[in-house]
């Protein structure tokens, strides 16, 4: 098997998948993540003390969604955190890096007139054929359920 990794710490981080994989845990996202970190090892980082200067560039040139970025960072985090168990060096060097806020989901919020208008509408569209009529009580119910 082929490593997909090719910086001077490739030994390091085929050990840590190695060892989330013994832990139970797919490891395919966590590959992806640390492939990113891995190249931009390749093309910015010859020296070999890698300071949280370091990563805070690191994390501009991610590309992606305030989230892939997080997920990216998170991966790193946690190979750093198993260099530091095990010896390799001496502080995690992403401890202080804060995640990026990401965009959070905000529910809809219906006026009470709306959740009236909502419900009769859908109370319309009960069919009364006996085929039908248990699902879409069932759907209508649980609208209603969620409205109240």
């Amino acid at each position: 098997m082929t490593t997909p990794f090719k910086s001077f710490l490739l030994l390091r981080l085929e050990e840590y998948v190695d060892y989330r994989n013994a832990l139970g845990f797919k490891c395919k996202n966590l590959k992806y993540h640390l492939k990113k970190f891995d190249r931009y090892l390749l093309n910015a980082a010859p020296q070999k003390d890698l300071l949280p200067c370091f990563f805070l560039e690191f994390r501009k040139n991610i590309s992606g969604s305030p989230r892939t970025v997080n997920n990216t960072l998170s991966a790193v985090r946690g190979f750093y955190d198993y260099m530091v168990r095990n010896e390799h060096v001496a502080q995690n060097p992403l401890r202080d890096i804060p995640p990026y806020k990401e965009n959070a989901f905000i529910p809809f919020i219906f006026s009470g007139k709306s959740t009236a208008q909502l419900l009769f509408a859908v109370q319309k569209r009960i069919r009364h054929d006996k085929k039908y009529f248990f699902a879409d009580m069932m759907v209508y119910t649980a609208i209603l359920l969620l409205a109240g």
